[in-house]
């Protein structure tokens, strides 16, 4: 039997399951999946919770409902149960557990909530030799079960340890108007919220509904356990040991009922804003051009003046522009959305040097379903664009003839794939494509593949998704190079969608690892028509080009918006019963 070394030479990982019971909430049976997806992992130990479980007595729950300072909290969480969230399903595991060791244990609970393992339960656990223990049961767990595993104790945290503590997870973020709701995984400590941060994934905020946030933020953890094992197994992993968190965040407790209604309006009002404004307005992005290249959105306070482009085609805007010299013509390429058939394709024109108007673009690739973002490059004297086209499940290279000026599909660069903002470049000898995924937290979730071709064969990063942050994941622009330095523009969606570009600076970026810092925040332009969000930035030939957002009413489109609602809400309905 394989055992893991400090070498990385280890063929598998043995790890155990701190569970109640053979069912386990739907989001932490996905865990367990993903981690028995890889050969390299394997269950070892189901260590059961045999506690009763804490009750509270009839006098107490009297108290609690009516002493009038959390009645609303209980009918609330009565009305809409967290148990009925897809996230909380149960899920059953006795399939996977039947060829697995159990131990049962009861701990000794000291104070009001500490839990101590028994001694001869440890050593039992010890027994195993398991390398981390998954923790879906017990409650604070402290002793010398801690270090019963190679790496401890792993145990997910559903809110940022930072800010908040306490419950309910996914709460306090829509009550205090946090634009993101945070999660992480860490190897627990004696210290209550005071371990050793493995990962943490931000999302946006769901400010409508606390059961639409908690169930997103559920679902986003649940990757992780499998990131942190194929860092080990990669010889990744040195954050295993990191200094715990030094937290002293606030406690929080169930809101009162002066919170809870002040949640209620809060929760409703915004949701009525949501649907008037998405019914009533709709979105008019421009393309903005900036003398200069993309390394002065690095400087601290930068604010460049921008010439937008003359373009008034009815019920249609553009955005995503993407600029290259290809031959004697600097090519402008972007996103054209046309709002009466609700879906973009690309077009096309050539950017005359020193004007900025452009009064006409040509269509260049259109393939009958939404497009956008046409990421521009060039290899070895010729020119490629690889747009997005989600909905055709696949990442498609498309060549451009010179002679006869037209864009051409060459290859399917990543199959089965619903890739969004698909951003490629070569560094150091080896080609990287970034995207994220529109079937999995499309805003937040980074994704890398790798080749040592531009035609492949392309591999998914061992880190996969390598971040999760809804401020400075999903691609802006074209990466580029400044005093040896790869930057990375990304989308700040934590205000909304597109709301502003981050600039990452990529501090690695091999086979096996990734990681990017945040250097710069470009906001919307302040002195301009379209300040309301900003998501694209590119260079080429010390000229800039960006775009703009801003609301325009447009009630024409009013009763086919409020159709579309009407149907996407029977969809949702039928599919969750």
């Amino acid at each position: 039997m394989n055992f893991h070394s400090e070498t990385g030479s280890q063929t598998k990982l043995r790890f155990g399951v701190m569970c109640s019971g053979d069912e386990l909430p739907a989001a932490f049976a996905k865990s367990v999946e993903l981690l028995l997806s890889d050969p390299r992992i394997e269950l070892a130990l189901v260590i059961v919770d045999t506690n009763p479980p804490l009750r509270s007595t009839a006098v107490q729950k009297a108290k609690a409902v009516f002493s009038l300072r959390r009645a609303l909290w209980a009918l609330h969480a009565r009305l809409f149960p967290a148990q009925r969230l897809p996230c909380y399903k149960p899920v059953g595991m006795s399939q996977t557990f039947t060829a697995v060791p159990k131990i049962r244990c009861s701990t000794n609970r000291k104070g009001k909530f500490s839990e101590y393992f028994r001694l001869e339960d440890i050593e039992a656990i010890r027994g195993y030799r398991l390398d981390f223990i998954l923790r879906f049961a017990f409650g604070i767990i402290r002793g010398d079960i801690l270090k019963a595993a190679k790496y401890g104790i792993w145990s997910f945290h559903h809110g940022d340890e930072t800010k908040f503590r306490g419950g309910p997870p996914g709460f306090w973020e829509i009550y205090h108007d946090e634009p993101v709701t945070a999660a992480v995984l860490q190897r627990l400590t004696d210290r209550l919220d005071g371990g050793v941060i493995l990962q943490k994934c931000i999302i946006k905020t769901r400010q409508c509904s606390h059961g639409d946030n908690l169930n997103a933020i559920m679902w986003a953890t649940t990757y992780m356990p499998l990131r942190v094992c194929r860092d080990i197994l990669n010889d990744c992993a040195e954050y295993l040991e990191a200094t715990p968190s030094p937290s002293n965040a606030p406690v929080f407790h169930a809101p009162n009922d002066f919170q809870m209604v002040r949640f209620l309006y809060k929760t409703a009002s915004t949701w009525l804003k949501q649907q008037f404004m998405s019914v009533l307005f709709a979105q008019d992005w421009n393309i903005g051009i900036v003398q200069g290249s993309i390394d002065n959105f690095l400087t601290p306070g930068f604010q460049p003046r921008v010439a937008w482009l003359s373009y008034k085609k009815p019920d249609c805007y553009i955005a995503d522009p993407f600029l290259l010299r290809i031959g004697s013509k600097l090519k402008l390429l972007a996103e054209e959305f046309d709002l009466r058939t609700n879906r973009g394709s690309i077009v096309e024109t050539d950017l005359s040097e020193g004007r900025q108007a452009v009064p006409l673009f040509r269509k260049a690739i259109d393939e009958g379903v939404h497009m956008s973002y046409p990421y521009l490059f060039e290899h070895e004297g010729r020119y490629y664009c690889t747009p997005e086209a989600w909905q055709k499940q696949h990442v498609s290279l498309y060549a451009y003839d010179i002679e006869r000026e037209v864009w051409s599909p060459m290859a399917v660069l990543i199959p089965n794939l619903a890739a969004v903002d698909s951003t490629i470049l070569e560094f150091q000898g080896r080609w990287w494509l970034f995207c994220t995924n529109h079937d999995d937290e499309v805003e937040s979730k980074l994704f890398l593949w790798h080749s040592p071709k531009l035609l492949g064969p392309w591999e998914p990063h061992p880190g996969n998704p390598v971040k999760m942050d809804v401020r400075s994941s999903r691609p802006a622009g074209r990466p580029f190079v400044s005093e040896g330095q790869l930057y990375r523009p990304a989308q700040d969606s934590s205000l909304g969608y597109g709301g502003a570009i981050t600039i990452n600076r990529v501090t690695c970026l091999t086979v096996q690892r990734f990681s990017e810092e945040p250097v710069a925040h470009v906001t919307p332009i302040k002195e301009s028509p379209y300040r309301r969000g900003i998501h694209t930035a590119v260079s080429s030939d010390s000229v800039t080009v960006i775009d703009g957002n801003r609301l325009v009413f447009a009630p024409r489109f009013a009763w086919r918006r409020i159709t579309d609602k009407a149907r996407k809400f029977v969809r949702q309905d039928k599919a969750s019963s």
